[in-house]
């Protein structure tokens, strides 16, 4: 299940701001915190196509092929937005056996 939050994002360089849906995803781990942006947000907070200060351009290999993302190290300030309201929704285990070690599927 996927985990969505609204995030304010702002550029430190452009001073632009944006709310924004993020989905939190933690397939893999880095040693600072990243936040991996969309090329309409980029441009949106005015640092793409020419990013206002240095970057570093990695490349990747994907099972999709290879790609080259774009680095701005500690460009943006990101918030979560909340409300006074909490929701929640029901879920159950993935694995259970009882005591034999057969599963009870009641």
């Amino acid at each position: 299940m996927a985990i969505r939050v609204k995030l304010r994002v702002r550029s430190r360089s452009t001073g632009k701001v944006l709310e924004v849906n993020a989905l939190v995803n933690s397939g893999y781990e880095t040693e600072r915190p990243e936040l991996l942006v969309p090329t309409k947000v980029a441009e949106l907070l005015g640092v793409w196509p020419s990013p206002p200060r240095p970057y570093i351009a990695k490349d990747y290999f994907t099972t999709g092929g290879p790609i080259r993302n774009y680095v701005l190290l500690d460009e943006v300030e990101v918030s979560i937005v909340v409300d006074q309201s909490t929701g929640s929704t029901m879920c159950g285990p993935s694995h259970l056996t009882n005591r034999g070690g057969s599963t009870d599927k009641r």
